[in-house]
């Protein structure tokens, strides 16, 4: 049973895993400090940012929450690329 949620929710990540079906939908494993999420972005969204799917250090996902039985999944509206960000963090070694 698929539930669709109503609500736009932005997630960054600092860890993402890639996977292209041939079917045309790409699927990615987002990971902060909340945990992971599912994301599908549908072959148009990722044929149009491409690059910036595979070269953002930083993403940022907009978009729906399904829940299929106890499985969330993102479903992508709007990618950004907030990998910018990532310079003001200060590190020390």
């Amino acid at each position: 049973m698929l539930l669709e949620y109503n609500r736009i929710t932005s997630s960054t990540s600092a860890c993402a895993k890639l996977c292209t079906r041939t079917t045309g939908v790409t699927f990615l494993t987002l990971e902060d400090e909340f945990g992971t999420i599912n994301v599908v972005v549908w072959s148009d969204l990722a044929e149009r940012q491409r690059a910036l799917v595979l070269g953002a250090r930083l993403l940022g996902v907009s978009g729906t929450i399904e829940k299929a039985d106890d499985v969330l999944h993102l479903v992508a509206a709007q990618l950004e690329d907030h990998s910018a960000l990532l310079r003001r963090l200060v590190t020390t070694s």
